[in-house]
């Protein structure tokens, strides 16, 4: 568990794949925790990818954090 808990706050954004792809991986990661039975919540695995995008994307964060409110 503790491998993926590991991956799942450490993995940042290459920005060589896609952004999909980024997304996809940490999601699985997060899907992995929560089968060992700690609970993590969605708001959390969302503000997470959001965390780990660089720079570049902070229209996008800033938009999605808009939208939200």
């Amino acid at each position: 568990m503790a491998a993926y808990l590991k991956l799942l706050t450490t993995t940042m954004y290459d920005g060589v794949s896609g952004v999909k792809d980024h997304i996809i991986k940490v999601k699985h990661y997060f899907n992995k925790v929560n089968e060992m039975k700690v609970e993590l919540s969605e708001k959390f695995l969302k503000w997470l990818i959001l965390e780990y995008l660089p720079t570049s994307f902070d229209a996008v964060k800033l938009t999605y954090k808009a939208l939200k409110e």
